[in-house]
């Protein structure tokens, strides 16, 4: 349905080359997804030029069609960015804005409000505008460019009409001399790409820069892992794994939302983490030297496998409050514990199906989220429902109180996933799970571009695991009950508990005191300690400890970070210890009675007493340890 497209020709505006990270590396071009040049509709027409890289700045040109009677126009700029539920003020970024017609005659603008421009525009005329956006936030979530890099996040960058939202847009793009583009808009010309309208522009972000590219093909549609900065890994051993997780996440499905997907990564040595999903690509951002250790290595695959996931449970498959997307306000969902919750328990499941754990491992890691979930009090103050509700004012604006008063939809989601796919599993006899209502919400929704609501995922949840599931999500996800895990643990021949290590005679024979605790944690600035956080009715919340104190002394022993603890252990529970702290400039005694340290709990399955069903969906999450024939992908791919 295109017609003949004449590419407007790019910035003038000449881009100063920048100072590159090294010697240029091997030149990625633009992917060719060619479109056909016949478009005549009218067109936004978006120029990016990064001159002043070195300083920060991005310079934009948007024009904007004419219209039949002279008006007064609104430009806006988006206040947050989908995936991210949080007023960021992006037009705060916006320096040296102008308006002009296409003679380049000034038009004249005021602002009418944070994020809005208003210009009188003559009828049957085009208006250009023209602005800076300083670009110095390193996140997923913005724009960012310095002498070695760049990326922009559209809705941090670019104006939009509203109602002119469905109009496409046409990006041309300038870069430094020896850089290039990646982005998974088709592109049109050489570094021209298309938006069919808004949201896709918003949802496609761009990265420029001396880039590096693996190209890699999953079910016959091809996938880009595009690299920006230097990194220390084994890039084709990732590539492998990365591959890996393609296939395993369509198996999962039963098919793939795109026709092709980018992996846009971002690293850095001074430290830098996070992603953002969108519906054919994701950015990542990650450490330079993450990839020394197998820790770094597994973080940054369970990020991928993470945003990966994400075209599927958030873009596909995508909650009706979100369906249509208002970039000026708050836009309130109470499913984030579906798309953030539950794509969390498939980062640790999918690690585990693609090869890159074995099953000592992935119970590690599930018994790990486990007991923060027993420990953390919000859990069972605020309802996964609410926390998603909130999610803007809590979630991404936490307060000292968070852990004791509200709900993490992320690690609480995952833990309810889990115990939801046992009672599923359980109810079912192992027929249905988790898995298979994931692939029916697909399915028969994402696939479909419909989408669910709290109605719908209960019903789909409800068939596949019986009213028991549906009533799960009632009093667990809708409500704050503590999930009975000791009882749906069981399901699949799984205990919690506490385990003894091994021990010879002589060992048996000493019983060192239980370690003992004040009921906070810490943080340490040089060797001075400081409470960073008193757990709600523990000893120390009772006892008049405060967030922010400084930790002077015990018992009148002067603390230090490396001394703190062993200091405690000098007393049993049940002890009263004085502990000093430095208050706003005041210092005063605090006692506190101390009680005994919770132990870390560990999942433990009974081979020999489980039944058989309790055997085989124990297997259906926790497969058995590859062959030496089959070893596992982190040994083929990690190489430190």
């Amino acid at each position: 349905m295109l017609t003949r497209l004449v590419v407007s020709l790019l910035f003038l505006a000449a881009a100063v080359s920048a100072p590159l990270l090294s010697a240029p590396l091997p030149v990625m071009t633009a992917t060719a997804h060619w479109l056909p040049q016949n478009q005549t509709a009218p067109m936004i027409e978006a120029k990016v030029a990064m001159p002043l890289a070195t300083q920060h700045y991005f310079r934009i040109e948007l024009t904007f069609p004419a219209m039949n009677t002279a008006t007064t126009r609104r430009f806006q700029m988006p206040v947050w960015t989908p995936g991210s539920y949080k007023v960021r003020d992006f037009a705060k970024n916006v320096e040296a804005f102008a308006a002009r017609n296409a003679a380049g005659e000034a038009l004249p603008w005021r602002k009418l409000d944070k994020a809005t421009w208003a210009i009188e525009v003559p009828a049957k005329t085009a208006v250009t505008l023209s602005y800076d956006i300083f670009a110095y936030e390193f996140s997923v979530r913005t724009s960012y460019i310095d002498a070695f890099y760049g990326y922009i996040n559209p809705a941090s960058a670019f104006l939009y009409e509203p109602g002119q939202e469905k109009t496409s847009y046409q990006v041309a793009v300038v870069t430094p001399e020896g850089w290039n583009v990646a982005t998974a808009l088709p592109r049109i010309a050489e570094h021209v790409f298309l938006a069919d309208n808004l949201d896709v522009l918003v949802d496609s972000p761009l990265v420029f820069g001396p880039l590096r590219r693996h190209e890699f093909e999953v079910a016959g549609i091809p996938h880009y892992w595009v690299i920006a900065g230097d990194v220390n890994m084994n890039e084709a051993g990732m590539t492998e794994s990365l591959k890996k997780i393609g296939e395993v996440v369509g198996d999962l499905y039963g098919g793939y939302p795109f026709d092709r997907y980018y992996f846009l990564s971002q690293f850095r040595l001074d430290g830098a983490r996070g992603g953002l999903e969108h519906a054919n690509s994701t950015m990542v951002q990650a450490s330079s030297d993450f990839f020394r250790t197998a820790k770094g290595w597994d973080y940054f695959l369970g990020l991928l496998i993470h945003e990966y996931v994400h075209a599927w449970n958030v873009k596909a498959i995508h909650d009706r409050a979100l369906a249509e997307f208002d970039y000026q306000n708050e836009q309130y969902t109470q499913m984030l514990w579906l798309h953030e919750g539950w794509t969390s328990y498939y980062d640790n499941l999918l690690m585990a199906r693609a090869g890159f754990w074995d099953e000592k491992r992935l119970m590690a890691s599930f018994a790990k989220e486990l007991n923060t979930y027993y420990r953390v009090p919000g859990n069972t103050r605020q309802s996964l429902v609410e926390a998603s509700q909130d999610a803007w004012i809590h979630f991404y604006q936490r307060t000292d109180s968070f852990k004791n008063s509200r709900n993490n939809y992320y690690a609480t989601g995952s833990m309810a996933a889990f115990a939801l796919d046992l009672v599923i599993r359980h109810r079912s006899k192992n027929k249905a799970s988790l898995d298979s209502v994931m692939r029916r919400l697909y399915q028969e929704y994402g696939a479909k571009g419909l989408s669910v609501d709290w109605q719908i995922v209960h019903q789909v949840v409800s068939e596949e695991g019986t009213k028991a599931a549906g009533s799960f999500l009632d009093r667990h996800v809708r409500g704050t009950d503590v999930i009975p895990f000791d009882k749906i643990l069981g399901y699949a021949g799984l205990s919690f508990k506490e385990v003894e290590d091994e021990k010879d005679a002589a060992e048996k024979a000493y019983q060192p005191p239980p370690e003992v605790s004040l009921g906070i944690e810490t943080r340490a600035n040089g060797d001075t300690l400081f409470i960073d956080h008193v757990w709600r009715d523990a000893p120390g919340w009772q006892a008049g400890l405060d967030f922010g104190d400084e930790i002077l002394a015990v018992n009148n022993r002067r603390v230090t970070k490396k001394n703190f603890e062993k200091l405690l252990q000098w007393s049993h529970p049940g002890d009263v210890v004085e502990v000093l702290v430095s208050r706003a400039n005041k210092v005063l005694t605090v006692p506190v009675k101390l009680v005994p340290k919770p132990k870390t709990k560990t999942l433990v399955f009974d081979a020999d007493g489980a039944s058989g069903l309790q055997t085989e969906i124990y297997r259906a999450l926790f497969p058995e340890d590859p062959s030496s024939e089959k070893t596992k992908q982190q040994e083929k791919s990690w190489q430190p």
